[in-house]
């Protein structure tokens, strides 16, 4: 999920935080990562980010898709945020399935 926040957003000649610079991608990234912390919802703070020229993408795993809109709510909140893509998978800790599949090898016949 890709959302805007086009209208919220201040225009180049208004200060808007410029797309180059590790320092300014670590700065929207630090600032989310500190309000996602913050959240009186314990699974919210365990969402992670990464930012690069205006778009942030959340990934983690919360239980419900109401913590995934709220951590999403909360990240596009922070200045410099244009777009959020919102990643955050929703399931138990306990449904979480392996990355990868078994597969049965049979011995070569000769």
């Amino acid at each position: 999920m890709v959302f805007s926040q086009s209208s919220q957003s201040a225009p180049a000649s208004a200060g808007a935080i410029p797309a180059a610079g590790a320092s300014v991608r670590r700065g929207v990234a630090d600032r989310v990562s500190e309000r996602l912390a913050q959240s009186p919802y314990f699974p919210v703070r365990g969402v992670w980010c990464d930012y690069h020229e205006g778009v942030l993408c959340l990934r983690g795993r919360v239980p419900s898709y109401y913590l995934k809109q709220i951590a999403q709510t909360i990240a596009c909140q922070v200045e410099g945020v244009e777009e959020c893509m919102n990643r955050i998978e929703v399931g138990s800790a306990t449904s979480v399935q392996p990355a990868t599949t078994r597969q049965r090898i049979e011995p070569a016949q000769d």
